[in-house]
């Protein structure tokens, strides 16, 4: 099997101009991390990943992009710590920790109630924000892998002729720039429906549901496209292909959404 250092490296794919839609100010933050995960991310997220633990060293550094917190202010934020009960034997995302925690009986002083939160549909339209998150990471994902696919094909010789030059390996790749390609706009318009204050939880759950479904199926393309190094950490795509089905999972799995968007479209609840 052969190594490619090149492989999990950005190619800066955007076959629509999609990139034209964002100001400098923005395009400037994200060149910033793309260029953060190629050379500080990229080069140690498999083993971090292999061992299921978080790569402190690079979270530490995380401020440096001006990019934590988001738009959070105050509140009294505590800092990161390692220390708590983490949930183990993962086959996904393994490299992040989620923490095992026991609610018992537990009461909420009303002084500490979220401003605002008065019912379930409240709650709902936190969920309609980390639906769009989960559309924007399949993305991540699905571009990492599509990128991967790409360059191996450019690379890799057999019968003396790159991958890419038959014409098959090029019918595959057009098929997963075209998912790729229209997963990039569910999230621009996500983002610019958000930011207008107008982004609902059918939308949100329509966008999650499209995302990681074409996700995971483009993962699982470009992993057979590399073969045998498809499984190797080194090459990043198995990685991607393992995350996506936590992503494909929580806040709803994709089942959830159809049910969400389905009461929409026909105006009858079928989730009993």
């Amino acid at each position: 099997m052969i190594q490619d250092a090149g492989l999990g490296q950005a190619l800066g794919t955007d076959f629509f101009s999609v990139r034209e839609q964002f100001t400098p100010e923005q395009w400037s933050a994200f060149t910033a991390v793309r260029r953060f995960v190629d050379t500080e991310v990229i080069p140690v997220a498999g083993d971090y990943w292999e061992r299921a633990e978080l790569c402190w060293p690079l979270i530490r550094r995380l401020p440096e992009l001006g990019i934590v917190g988001e738009d959070i202010t105050g509140y009294g934020c505590a800092g990161l710590s390692p220390q708590a009960s983490v949930i183990e034997g993962k086959a996904s995302l393994r490299s992040v920790w989620q923490a095992d925690i026991t609610l018992d009986n537990v009461r909420v002083p009303a002084a500490n109630r979220l401003p605002g939160a008065r019912s379930f549909k409240d709650a709902g339209r936190v969920l309609a924000a980390t639906r769009s998150t989960c559309a924007w990471a399949a993305l991540g994902h699905a571009t990492a892998a599509y990128d991967a696919a790409l360059r191996y094909a450019l690379h890799r010789h057999q019968f003396g002729r790159p991958l890419a030059s038959f014409q098959i390996i090029q019918q595959r790749l057009v098929s997963m720039l075209a998912d790729l390609t229209a997963m990039q706009l569910y999230c621009m318009q996500i983002g610019r429906l958000a930011e207008d204050g107008r982004l609902t939880a059918t939308v949100a759950g329509l966008a999650k549901m499209h995302n990681t479904r074409k996700a995971r199926l483009l993962a699982a393309e470009a992993r057979d496209m590399l073969g045998g190094n498809g499984i190797l950490l080194d090459n990043h795509v198995i990685r991607h292909m393992a995350d996506l089905e936590a992503i494909h999972t929580f806040e709803g799995t994709e089942t959830m959404q159809t049910l969400i968007v389905g009461r929409d479209i026909t105006g009858i609840g079928a989730f009993a």
